[in-house]
């Protein structure tokens, strides 16, 4: 199933970041292809669960879960037993790419970015308009990363090093990350922790490099649940106070490499 028209743009801004959904798209390849991202994060392959399982999960995506359950019935990708008592996932979840940005991927650097800091900032805060129009900035200026499944852009991230123009809290042989953002259109991909986990690696690699560091909103749980899982350690000592926001603290994680 692989519908090469069918942009990630395409599939998650017009589809899925505007609300729940309230119909499937009338184009059969943009009908076929959301089906496909919905069903691998829902119902990856081989997963078992019964219907109201089911429809708990497809809440994320619409309120009519039973329109969306059938289409994936018929799509052929949930299968569900004759006797209605359960629904196996037959789509398997992509491999995750994680790959350097190109010109062409500017836009959805920036409506990804833009999407996941709305969760956050007031639509009119300043440094959300920044970031939100920068991917040109952080391809040229800094390395840039971007995460994929199935074509589908899920994550970007930002690398740099000490001294470099994206970087806030990077010393010598440091390699920090900044505006780590997953598409809020989607769940459970593993996209956020598979790039974290790549730049450690990346790290490692790099022979200049000892530490990978990053800062985030102290106010951010879920980013400071997940930091600790993968290895990082808070340096406290390291928190700071953006010069225009007195009374924003972010706090500093570290993982020697």
């Amino acid at each position: 199933m692989s519908h090469p028209r069918t942009t990630s743009r395409t599939v998650l801004a017009r589809f899925l970041s505007r609300g729940p959904l309230e119909r499937l798209p009338k184009r059969p390849d943009d009908r076929e292809s959301l089906l496909e991202l919905i069903a691998w994060q829902v119902l990856p392959v081989g997963a078992v669960v019964d219907e109201p399982s089911l429809n708990l999960r497809l809440r994320a995506y619409t309120e009519d879960t039973a329109m969306l359950r059938r289409a994936l019935v018929d799509a052929g990708m949930v299968l569900r037993a004759v006797d209605g008592s359960s629904y196996t996932g037959a789509v398997k979840r992509p491999e995750l790419v994680i790959r350097a940005v190109t010109e062409e991927d500017d836009p959805e650097v920036n409506r990804i970015t833009r999407a996941a800091y709305l969760e956050h900032f007031d639509p009119e805060v300043e440094y959300l308009s920044y970031v939100s129009a920068a991917g040109k900035s952080r391809r040229e200026d800094a390395e840039t990363w971007v995460a994929e499944r199935g074509g589908i852009m899920l994550a970007t991230v930002t690398l740099a090093e000490a001294g470099g123009v994206w970087a806030d809290v990077a010393r010598a042989r440091e390699l920090e990350f900044r505006l780590l953002t997953v598409d809020p259109s989607v769940r459970r991909t593993g996209a956020g922790s598979g790039l974290v986990r790549a730049i450690v690696e990346e790290g490692r690699r790099r022979s200049n490099i000892d530490r990978v560091v990053l800062s985030t909103n102290s106010d951010w749980h879920a980013a400071n649940a997940m930091y600790p899982g993968l290895g990082f350690s808070r340096a406290p000592e390291r928190d700071w106070t953006p010069s225009d926001k007195p009374d924003l603290t972010l706090l500093v994680y570290t993982q020697d490499v």
